[in-house]
């Protein structure tokens, strides 16, 4: 009986390391730190320790940011106020609603792909 015992808690631990293991590896793959630009814009992001930071079509813009696995989240964004054309202005605020909504992001080789599961933002 103790052998059944000490063989299922062997066991237990057992696979609770590997799932640990498992789960730590994908919480310490971080996002690059460098400028990403998005697809056919001068829009970028860049991200730090927790940072996030870029320029967003007319102003600098920066907050804050958490990951775990695939998962993202984007909150307390700020940014500069400067004035610029109203088309380029209308752009960044919807970027900036978007960059706030994000949920989870893929790296493909030197892309950033940010989404939220219905906007994907391509990053190069």
């Amino acid at each position: 009986m103790k052998k059944i015992v000490l063989l299922s808690l062997s066991l237990f631990l057992f696979g609770c390391t590997l799932t640990s293991n498992s789960n730590l590896k994908r919480k310490t793959e971080k996002i690059p730190s460098k400028e990403y630009h998005l697809a056919n814009s001068d829009i970028t992001i860049n991200f730090g320790e927790d940072r996030v930071f870029g320029f967003s079509g007319v102003n600098r813009y920066f907050g804050n940011f958490s990951q775990q696995g695939e998962k993202i989240q984007i909150s307390n964004l700020a940014t500069t106020l400067m004035m610029g054309e109203p088309q380029k202005m209308e752009m960044e605020s919807e970027y900036l609603q978007k960059l706030g909504q994000i949920n989870s992001f893929e790296l493909k080789g030197d892309r950033l792909i940010l989404t939220d599961g219905k906007t994907v933002m391509n990053f190069e």
